[in-house]
């Protein structure tokens, strides 16, 4: 079982929101690696009510919906097991321009060039992302439906900060910047509004409750806690973005 954080959501903004992830990968891929999804209110039959994030087998970076109809997939190859990547994902369906409505950013930098790019419509509404009792969740991905949800293609490897903020389009500088020797950093207290469902995870708790203490604790301030599973004997690894541990290549 992968370890993963969910928590149920309640209404908020469905068309604009800014995800930002601190990764460091573990292992090859052989199907799918998710490290962020949101799913329901409704079934999971269409491009409005599934969403997830996640590494492909081929190691790009894609953007998808549970029918395909909506994804972003990179050129780009991210395969190093021994570097944070730095992951931004800034959703805007209200854009003029299509390729303004999904951005993405790996350490500070926008990324332009896509094995495929299927922009969502103008001001299409994704209802996981703001739809009462929908679900967002990290670490993992789910099948079958909201209330019975089988867990798959958990990501191996490791999450330092996750952030997601409601209502808000942002740049990646809300969450990094260049230190004096050119290396993207992170900002550990990032000055944001994070909107009604916004989150910061910082991992830094144990235990599965959703609470203060717990592993999927919220320090956003908005005490959106999430509920955390399979988390093993030791979830917590001084293995961080600004503690880079050297690593072995699989």
């Amino acid at each position: 079982m992968p370890t993963y954080c969910y928590r149920a959501i309640s209404a908020g903004d469905k068309r604009t929101g800014t995800l930002s992830f601190w990764i460091k990968r573990s292992a090859p891929i052989t199907t799918a690696g998710y490290f962020w999804n949101a799913f329901g209110p409704g079934s999971f039959s269409g491009d409005t009510d599934w969403l997830g994030i996640r590494w492909r087998a081929n190691d790009g970076l894609e953007f998808v919906t549970w029918t395909g109809n909506i994804y972003i997939l990179t050129n780009a190859l991210f395969r190093d097991p021994a570097a944070w990547y730095h992951v931004v994902y800034r959703i805007d369906t209200t854009q003029a321009s299509a390729n303004d409505r999904v951005r993405l950013y790996v350490n500070g930098e926008q990324i332009t060039s896509f094995a495929a790019n299927n922009q969502p419509s103008q001001n299409h509404d994704f209802n996981c992302l703001g739809g009462s009792t929908a679900v967002h969740q990290i670490g993992a991905a789910s099948s079958g439906s909201l209330a019975s949800p089988t867990r798959f293609d958990g990501m191996s490897g490791y999450i330092a900060q996750a952030i997601y903020c409601q209502g808000q389009s942002l740049a990646p500088t809300s969450f990094g910047s260049t230190n004096a020797n050119g290396i993207w950093i992170s900002n550990s207290q990032p000055s944001v509004t994070y909107g009604t469902n916004g989150f910061k995870l910082d991992f830094a708790g144990t235990g599965t409750t959703a609470n203060a203490s717990g592993f999927g604790a919220d320090s956003s301030g908005n005490n959106n806690h999430m509920t955390s599973a399979g988390l093993g004997t030791n979830p917590s690894t001084t293995d961080t973005c600004v503690n880079n541990f050297a690593t072995f290549n699989p």
